[in-house]
């Protein structure tokens, strides 16, 4: 559930597609969305016999560990974009703002963090031209919160 006042647009990144735009300033450590309505959580053995196709498959976002969320319609959420200098943080599943946000600007998130250890992404980093690989749940865990630990002090 995105807690902010936001509208969806077209991205500004390079083959993004759509992106969620703030519609007003955000503070540094708001938080600007949180998990909601998550009927059931997946093993990734049960995501990965998923058509691959599907929307629930390409829409699966790493929580915990090996447990994945794979919901069957788009919400908003999916239209964070990723960013290696992302202007939010993913910390399990709570997005909280990494500095200011003036209104207008598109919210990124580090995909990172939500795709399973060592998965490669199907695209690239739109700045540096980059694959990303999925994080260990540790790494994820340990450099989420650090970054949230930043923002508060």
């Amino acid at each position: 559930m995105i807690l902010i006042d936001y509208a969806i647009g077209s991205s500004k990144i390079n083959l993004a597609g759509k992106g969620i735009f703030v519609c007003s300033d955000i503070p540094r450590g708001r938080v600007v969305s949180a998990p909601d309505k998550i009927e059931r959580l997946y093993s990734i053995d049960e995501i990965n016999r998923l058509p691959k196709e599907s929307v629930e498959y390409a829409g699966s976002v790493r929580w915990f560990e090996d447990r994945y969320s794979a919901v069957g319609e788009w919400s908003d959420e999916c239209y964070y974009n990723h960013s290696f200098d992302p202007n939010c943080v993913w910390h399990l599943g709570f997005v909280f703002a990494s500095r200011d946000i003036s209104a207008g600007t598109e919210l990124t998130i580090d995909y990172r963090f939500l795709l399973e250890e060592g998965e490669k992404s199907m695209f690239r980093d739109s700045k540096t031209g980059q694959y990303f690989t999925g994080l260990s749940f540790k790494d994820s865990i340990r450099l989420s919160a650090e970054k949230i630990v930043e923002i508060f002090k």
